[in-house]
């Protein structure tokens, strides 16, 4: 796909409301954290990693790349460095519901981004590419099933969202490799939470 092809949009991901808690105000907010290894962290690769972040989010946020790269003030931030190992944490308004549905996809892509290096890997060598996306769809489903984030989403929700993720991930391709590499050797966790304090 290139940069001009029609891209999903928030709308294709019905799954993201039953992953909020009920209730949170407005002032509340979600909270994407991504926890680094900081020793000779790879400026290209970091850069890659980033990149991705920031194409991911774009095609999410609505009105595509092209528009997205048009208006500045709406653009993904890392709110914050946290001292310690090197965190950057990406935080959004529950008030700006777009942007918190971008971000738990963000972080849902980040998550599961080296599972699916790796069964690209092993898919290519075995299978078929007719067969690929039915079988990325199997990986990904079986690791979804095992998370406890997305416990409270319902069967064909989780099928929905695997679906999901797999088109970013095949929008993205090009970009796969990079973040792959860079989250495999420096990315130690990521965490997401809601944080009622704002």
């Amino acid at each position: 796909m290139t940069q001009d092809e029609p891209t999903p949009t928030m709308s294709f991901v019905e799954a993201i409301p039953s992953l909020i808690p009920a209730g949170m105000p407005d002032e509340a907010a979600f909270e994407l954290a991504i926890s680094l290894n900081d020793a000779d962290l790879n400026v290209r690769e970091m850069a890659g990693y980033l990149g991705f972040i920031d194409r991911v989010y774009g095609r999410l946020i609505s009105g595509g790349l092209r528009s997205y790269a048009r208006r500045p003030d709406e653009q993904i931030q890392v709110t914050e460095f946290r001292a310690g190992s090197l965190e950057m944490i990406f935080q959004e308004l529950m008030a700006n519901a777009d942007a918190v549905s971008a971000t738990i996809i963000v972080g849902l892509i980040l998550k599961y981004l080296p599972d699916v290096i790796e069964s690209l890997a092993s898919a290519y060598k075995d299978v078929q590419e007719g067969r690929l996306m039915s079988l990325q769809r199997e990986q990904l489903r079986a690791k979804m099933e095992r998370d406890n984030a997305l416990e409270k989403l319902k069967a064909e929700e989780k099928d929905q969202l695997a679906d999901d993720l797999i088109s970013i991930y095949r929008i993205e391709q090009r970009a796969l490799p990079a973040a792959g590499r860079f989250a495999e050797k420096y990315v130690r966790m990521i965490r997401m939470r809601f944080n009622d304090r704002g």
